[in-house]
């Protein structure tokens, strides 16, 4: 909720879909809203065999068509591995203020009008 507050102050139209969302609700926002950039976000470290799931999901149904960037305690054992896929770490949310230049968001991802938040 945090980075989705953080990314309207910036000028993002950014929608918040709370806790424990599933890949099939992170799809369906994807196709609907045609997002630019997915923020995941875990505090409690997943197993490996979860890690290793979630990227097969994320590569599959999420990226090319977004960047997908994720923060929390519970990736940062995997940052590394994240990376190779692609994928940012943050583990402070004000480092969301450096996204645009270091993942190549486009202009065009930046919202004009008001932002919504859905929860």
């Amino acid at each position: 909720l945090t980075a989705a507050v953080l990314l309207r102050c910036m000028g993002w139209h950014s929608i918040y879909l709370g806790p424990n969302v599933s890949f099939e609700m992170l799809k369906m926002a994807l196709r609907r809203k045609h997002a630019q950039l997915i923020i995941l976000a875990c505090i409690i470290e997943p197993e490996e065999k979860t890690i290793q799931s979630w990227l097969r999901d994320i590569t599959k149904h999420l990226q090319p068509s977004c960047a997908v960037v994720v923060g929390g305690l519970g990736f940062a054992p995997y940052a590394q591995l994240l990376s190779t896929h692609n994928i940012s770490y943050f583990n402070q949310v004000q480092k969301l203020k450096a996204l645009q230049p270091r993942i190549h968001i486009p202009e065009i991802a930046r919202a004009v009008g008001q932002s919504s938040f859905t929860t």
